[in-house]
């Protein structure tokens, strides 16, 4: 690109980031056949499109890559990051090249003859790993074919592993080695541990190593306060709890399905949290049925910040249970419907489940709840007639994924979003002429340049959505008024009037943080 004056004409070359970003742009817009085809026209073409065709193998979604002959693997093993779903003995030999030993990412469900083809992947890519998922079939008992805390080893002094994400299930270990693989992978931030059996109470020595990285733990309840079956759990010599090993754990995401606490049990779990794992204050109580919410959240844990839960489990008591957290709760979110294709992106209306006993009572978390920030209940519909009866004090509220009643079309639900939008832009609107107007009584009428700011465009923006192109002084005084109570939704031209739309953007257009909004049809963001 040239730039040419009188005098001389200069080159300004296009930053290297810039072209960086362009093509990356470029490979997520292909498919892997257009990359495929594109890797073939010239050399420079293959150097750009190859490291990208090999980045990710993944046998599930891409079958024809375990039909390759292993050298055409081998040769490009050095692009590889990213392998998931490796079952068989035949797909494990795809990887056994040396070359291939730049992963970063490792997902697999070997089967029981695979242990030492496991270990040997693992290990070879252990410099480079770091997120690392392995589910057995069956049951697999640590042994020399894969004691996987021997995987992160090396003669290396200067070796130093990256992993920051592990799932195991289904492995048996000792309460030793777990400490051992602990130790040996200090980036830990995130480790999930489904039906594993870990043999030891914890008390003898290098049983107990405490990883201070460890941030989210996914582990049952049953796990977590009994990891060893053939332990007595009522005994002075009980177990210790796998949170011993995690003395900075902010989130629990744990899974108590059809289990009923006696009193016992719940002290059990304060306790443990109190001295183990203070710093808990996410919570998520995946499948948990019954009145264990209500329990977990009464009696076990203080000071919640953030929970996540099963909406279609959801009870009264549970419900009760939001509320002790009242004084703390930031982020309220439900669990994605689980039925098909469905997404908050979805090009329809999502339909409204059938609705729980007593879901008026959502509306008291509204109401309660002061310090909330972010609401995710998909299956829920609000009816605006509640909201007049407990009026939310969730002024700082954010972020809204929700139904509300009678907004049930694509139509509706648009309507009241270019409402709502259009608000929020004229309110930014005023607020920035007010601190011009400010800052041109404070310089006393010196002439002031204005910057070419946010505000600024966002001006502009609001300008562009006036249908009638006038100054928006008159229209600003009936939208927006000191009392937020008493805003009335703008008429936009060309556009039926509709009690329920009317009455849901003025509702949202008391909140002055929210920038997100789901109401059935997409996510829309200011």
């Amino acid at each position: 690109m040239q730039a040419t004056s009188a005098n001389a004409t200069t080159t300004t070359a296009v930053p290297t980031n810039q072209w960086s970003e362009i093509r990356t742009l470029i490979h997520q817009a292909l498919d892997l056949r257009s990359m495929i085809n594109c890797s073939q026209v010239s050399k420079s073409w293959s150097a750009e499109f190859t490291p990208r065709i090999w980045n990710t193998i993944n046998l599930s979604s891409q079958p024809r890559f375990s039909e390759l002959p292993s050298n055409i693997i081998a040769k490009n093993g050095q692009h590889i990051r990213i392998v998931r779903t490796v079952r068989k003995k035949s797909e494990f030999e795809l990887f056994r090249d040396p070359s291939i030993q730049n992963i970063e990412q490792i997902r697999v469900r070997p089967k029981p003859s695979c242990r030492q083809q496991t270990f040997q992947l693992i290990r070879r890519n252990s410099r480079t790993l770091l997120k690392l998922d392995i589910r057995m079939g069956k049951s697999i008992i640590s042994h020399p074919d894969f004691a996987l805390e021997d995987a992160f080893v090396s003669p290396d002094l200067d070796f130093m592993p990256r992993l920051t994400e592990l799932r195991i299930q289904n492995l048996t270990m000792t309460r030793k080695a777990l400490s051992t693989l602990l130790s040996r992978c200090p980036n830990l931030t995130y480790i999930d541990i489904l039906s594993c059996a870990i043999h030891g109470d914890g008390r003898s020595p290098g049983e107990l190593y405490q990883h201070k990285g460890v941030i989210y733990l996914h582990a049952s309840y049953h796990r977590v306060f009994n990891p060893d079956p053939d332990s007595p759990s009522d005994s002075d010599t009980a177990v210790v709890p796998l949170l011993a090993h995690f003395p900075k754990l902010e989130y629990w995401n744990v899974w108590a399905h059809n289990i009923q606490l006696k009193d016992s049990g719940v002290e059990s779990i304060e306790t443990a949290i109190k001295k183990y794992s203070p710093g808990v204050k996410k919570l998520t109580a995946y499948r948990a049925t019954g009145s264990i919410v209500h329990d977990l959240l009464a009696k076990a844990f203080k000071n919640i910040e953030s929970i996540c839960f099963n909406y279609e489990n959801l009870s009264t008591s549970g419900i009760l249970g939001f509320l002790l957290h009242s004084s703390t709760l930031r982020t309220l979110r439900a669990i994605d419907p689980n039925f098909r294709d469905w997404s908050y992106d979805a090009d329809r209306v999502i339909p409204v489940p059938d609705p729980l006993p007593n879901a008026w009572m959502i509306h008291m978390i509204f109401s309660r709840c002061a310090f909330l920030t972010s609401v995710d209940l998909p299956e829920h519909e609000l009816d605006m007639d509640i909201i007049d009866i407990f009026p939310w004090a969730c002024k700082d509220l954010a972020r809204l994924r929700i139904r509300i009643k009678g907004l049930d079309t694509k139509e509706l639900i648009m309507a009241m979003i270019r409402k709502w939008s259009r608000g929020v832009y004229i309110r930014r609107r005023q607020r920035w002429m007010g601190e011009q107007g400010q800052t041109a009584s404070k310089y006393e009428g010196k002439a002031i340049k204005t910057p070419d700011s946010l505000a600024a465009i966002l001006e502009e923006v609001a300008r562009a959505l006036m249908t009638d192109r006038s100054d928006g002084k008159d229209e600003i005084d009936d939208m927006i008024s000191n009392d937020f109570n008493s805003i009335v939704p703008l008429e936009i031209e060309g556009e039926p009037a509709n009690p329920v739309v009317d009455r849901v953007a003025a509702h949202l257009l008391k909140f002055e943080k929210l920038s997100e909004v789901w109401l059935g049809y997409k996510v829309w963001r200011l």
